[in-house]
């Protein structure tokens, strides 16, 4: 798939995204657990899968012959040169192009276990058991949540981290506040 931005640039991707592709993008997702038990989360969950998604598959651009794949495995390196070559206008037109890649990486059909939901921040996540999920609702902090709502590509947002983190959580996902 070749992009055409707004600055005249072009961008290729490869045509189909491997299962390689979609790993690396659930790795890029985060969700922070402080010493005192409060999680950290930001806004920033998609940007991350989109950065990912972009080191993974930018296969030729107009920006000059290495791309963010070249940057073997250095992420800041490739988040830099991402960064310094896109500007306002860019970004985002390319954010739109990738974005059914984005969902089917943070679509989990497994999603709907244990969920819950943080009242403060909205962000939905998946224990990794129903101990652990009992543990979240014990807190105060998280209510039981139905399976989340659906994008207009029809999967479920969800965004998924690499391992089980030590309090069990292993799914997070951003859900809109009403």
């Amino acid at each position: 798939m070749e992009v055409t931005l707004p600055s005249g640039n072009t961008v290729t991707f490869r045509d189909k995204m491997m299962r390689d592709d979609i790993i690396a993008g659930r790795r890029a997702l985060r969700l922070v657990t402080n010493p005192d038990g409060s999680r950290v989360t930001d806004a920033s969950l998609t940007d991350s899968v989109r950065t990912a998604v972009y080191r993974q598959m930018i296969v030729r651009w107009s920006f000059g012959p290495q791309v963010p794949a070249d940057c073997h495995g250095d992420a800041g390196l490739a988040d830099r040169m991402l960064n310094g070559y896109l500007d306002e206008d860019d970004g985002p037109m390319l954010d739109l192009a990738i974005q059914p890649w984005v969902e089917k990486i943070m679509a989990d059909p497994a999603f709907a276990r244990n969920a819950a939901v943080h009242t403060a921040t909205g962000v939905r996540v998946s224990a990794q058991d129903e101990t652990a999920l009992a543990a979240l609702l014990a807190t105060g902090e998280f209510t039981a949540a139905e399976p989340g709502p659906k994008p207009a590509s029809g999967r479920p947002l969800t965004a998924i981290s690499s391992s089980a983190a030590p309090d069990g959580l292993t799914t997070t996902e951003r859900v809109p506040t009403p």
